[in-house]
C-alpha cells in the first residue's frame, strides 16, 4: 500500500482496474487487508478442524480477549487459556462455523465477520449469531479479539 489517502475515486479506479486499493494508514505498516482476511478465515477453518492451526499461534502476547463482549475480559495468551477453562462449568463443544457474510477488512488494523456458531452446550444443540472483531498490530499479531453475542443470539435447537 502507498501513503495516497482515501477517496471514492481511488477506490472506483482501482476496482474498475481490478487492482489492491491503494491508500495507506498511518498505523499500520505491517498488514495488508488480504492477510487480515486470510486470519480470520483461518478461525473459521479451525472451528471446523479444516486445519490444525490455532488461532492462538497469531495471538500478540498481551492480547486482549473479550468473548461474549461484556463478559470477562482475560488478558494475555494464558489468561485467555485460563479464563475459558473457568468458563467451561459443563461441556462446550464447538461442532461448525458458516460465515453469514463476507468478511470485513479495513484500511487500518481491525477486521470483522458475522458468522453462526453450531455447538453442544452439555449435550444441548445450540447456535451462537456473533459478529467478531480482530485488531491487528504492524508485525500481524492479534492484539485484541472482540466477540459481540448474546443470550438474544443463542437458539437452542433441541
Amino acid at each position: 500500500m502507498t501513503n495516497q489517502p482515501f477517496t471514492w475515486k481511488t477506490l472506483l479506479d482501482d476496482l474498475l482496474k481490478d487492482t489492491q486499493p491503494q491508500v495507506h494508514n498511518e498505523q499500520d505498516d505491517g498488514i495488508t487487508e488480504t492477510y487480515m482476511r486470510t486470519v480470520m478465515q483461518n478461525h473459521i477453518d479451525m472451528i471446523n478442524k479444516e486445519t490444525a492451526v490455532s488461532t492462538s499461534l497469531y495471538y500478540a502476547d498481551d492480547i486482549v480477549v473479550e468473548d461474549p463482549y461484556g463478559a470477562t475480559r482475560f488478558k494475555g495468551k494464558e489468561g485467555e487459556r485460563q479464563g475459558f477453562r473457568h468458563m467451561a462449568d459443563v461441556s462446550f463443544i464447538p461442532q461448525k462455523a458458516e460465515l453469514v457474510a463476507p468478511i470485513s477488512t479495513s484500511y487500518g488494523n481491525k477486521a470483522a465477520m458475522a458468522f453462526k456458531l453450531y455447538a453442544q452446550i452439555d449435550g444441548h444443540d445450540v447456535t451462537i449469531d456473533i459478529i467478531e472483531t480482530m485488531t491487528f498490530n504492524d508485525a500481524g499479531d492479534i492484539t485484541e479479539r472482540i466477540a459481540y453475542w448474546g443470550k438474544e443470539n443463542v437458539t437452542l435447537l433441541d
